[in-house]
């Protein structure tokens, strides 16, 4: 009786094992899985705050001179008034007194599918409409310094028209696209006209 009774143990255990301690492993090795998941997510999380650490040392390092280089290069915000005093400057080296300035807003491609998700934009663009009167060489003067500028500028267009007279002072309008960052935090509701 000792062997049956030994033997049916045994089995009573294999069954309450299977029955019991199994499932109580497989709870054991999911939550061991969970935890190694929040276990990357956390190195990850600390390997980017290092990150920004570090790129904030870098930020902090940067010259006041620098910046202002950078701030000239893309600001971060419009600041149309300053942009179109500056670009008559430019034009004033070269003996071209700007007649008008106009400001349009940059069209935006609405060519996209309606699926298609909406992207953020991370820069503001606008067109900006000079015209002014010079000869020839004053203006590809003018070009070439707008090109030297730290702002970055694109050239849309240009138009031009001789006078009545045969001289050789021609008019022109000149399309000049100018771009800032937008949509940062440190610079919500800063826009200057």
């Amino acid at each position: 009786m000792g062997t049956t009774n030994s033997l049916a143990l045994i089995l009573i255990s294999l069954g309450l094992f299977f029955l019991v301690g199994k499932p109580a492993f497989s709870d054991i090795s999911r939550f061991q899985a969970e935890k190694q998941e929040y276990t990357d997510a956390i190195e990850q999380i600390n390997s980017f705050e290092s990150k920004k650490d570090e790129l904030l040392t870098k930020l902090n390092n940067i010259s006041p001179e620098d910046r202002q280089k950078m701030e000239n290069f893309l600001p971060t915000k419009e600041g149309m008034v300053r942009l179109i005093a500056d670009i008559d400057g430019i034009a004033a080296k070269r003996g071209i007194g700007i007649e008008s300035a106009n400001i349009v807003e940059s069209k935006t491609d609405i060519s996209r599918s309606v699926s298609e998700a909406p992207r953020v934009e991370i820069f503001g663009s606008k067109t900006i409409d000079i015209t002014f009167a010079s000869n020839y060489d004053a203006l590809i003067n003018f070009l070439n310094d707008l090109e030297k500028s730290l702002r970055v500028i694109d050239v849309r267009a240009i138009n031009f028209s001789q006078g009545a007279e045969l001289t050789t002072v021609y008019h022109y309008r000149v399309s000049l696209e100018v771009y800032w960052l937008k949509n940062l935090p440190y610079n919500q509701n800063d826009n200057e006209q």
